[in-house]
């Protein structure tokens, strides 16, 4: 993260001269498969609980952590969806360093975009996606999307980081936006792992979101991979009043893995701590509880696929 602090800085002062040669704006903008924080899928539309039934069902808390992760990939994927549709367009002016796309609206919108990619250094860029009431001159554009990114790779950008503020679309087209909050995202993807991390606030009604969610996650070459889950809130998808506070999984190139959780609500009461393994197939093998007032196991521990379960 230190490093991708020093890549904003970097790139919002200027760090070096432009590489103008050949430069095509469109690579500096983040992709969908780039900040993908998918988890091995299962193909089950099973819901969350706290605890899943051992050797019968999927693990619960690989249900709540895949739930969560699309959740997530929806809002990140449809604001890269726009960026990536509007670059796919020749741009409206074309600078030795810099190019704008729009302004433009679809007829049924009240809101004009427009996207700005800025080249300030070697492979490196700004961009800006802005909007404004259709009604109004380009002078009223504000920011929307903001971020950097540096390198090139095979799904865009090396590195960077950007922040969305869903509020500002929502004040302006509340009938196309209907979601509030603001989101932080920042990812690497150069070897031998990709790391993603995303951070959403003050997400609002009618999706259901906590109140913010954290998300960092580590994918390596061969399939193997972690996450690491923070909410303060309900996650979406579990209707049985299970309220989150910390879930970390991990899994192998099999998809078998391991998750730990705080609960800071649940059936069994405030306070409880899980730990779940399942199999290749998504199966829950071992299952502990520990609450303020005892605990619980199921399921034999000598069948998580990583050497060091809590017993």
């Amino acid at each position: 993260m230190r490093k991708q602090l020093l890549l904003w800085v970097c790139l919002l002062t200027g760090c070096g001269a432009a590489d103008t040669s050949n430069l095509s704006f469109s690579k500096a903008l983040p992709s969908r498969q780039a900040l993908d924080v998918s988890v091995p899928d299962a193909g089950t539309g099973a819901t969350a609980s706290a605890g899943g039934p051992v050797g019968t069902g999927p693990s619960g808390l690989y249900v709540l952590t895949r739930q969560t992760s699309a959740s997530v990939n929806q809002e990140v994927g449809t604001v890269l969806d726009t960026v990536v549709s509007i670059a796919q367009n020749p741009p409206s002016a074309v600078g030795p360093d810099s190019a704008r796309w729009g302004p433009f609206s679809d007829a049924l919108s009240p809101v004009a975009w427009e996207l700005v990619v800025q080249g300030v250094g070697p492979a490196a860029y700004a961009f800006t996606l802005q909007l404004r009431p259709k009604s109004e001159a380009d002078a009223g554009f504000q920011p929307f999307l903001q971020g950097a990114s540096q390198g090139v790779g095979a799904d865009g950008p090396n590195q960077g980081t950007f922040s969305v503020d869903f509020g500002l679309a929502h004040q302006l087209d509340p009938v196309g936006y209907p979601q509030t909050g603001q989101l932080v995202a920042a990812w690497q993807t150069q070897a031998p792992a990709r790391e993603v991390q995303l951070h959403l606030t003050g997400m609002s009604p009618p999706t259901g979101w906590p109140t913010a969610v954290g998300v960092g996650a580590v994918y390596a070459a061969d399939g193997s991979g972690a996450l690491l889950l923070d909410a303060d809130g309900t996650p979406l998808g579990t209707a049985n009043g299970l309220e989150v506070g910390h879930v970390t999984s991990r899994w192998n190139a099999t998809g078998a893995g391991q998750a730990e959780a705080d609960l800071l609500q649940a059936d069994a009461g405030p306070g409880a701590q899980l730990t779940e393994c399942w199999d290749e197939s998504f199966v829950c093998v071992y299952f502990s509880e520990e609450t303020p007032d005892g605990g619980a196991q199921e399921g034999d521990a000598s069948a998580c696929v990583f050497a060091n379960p809590p017993g």
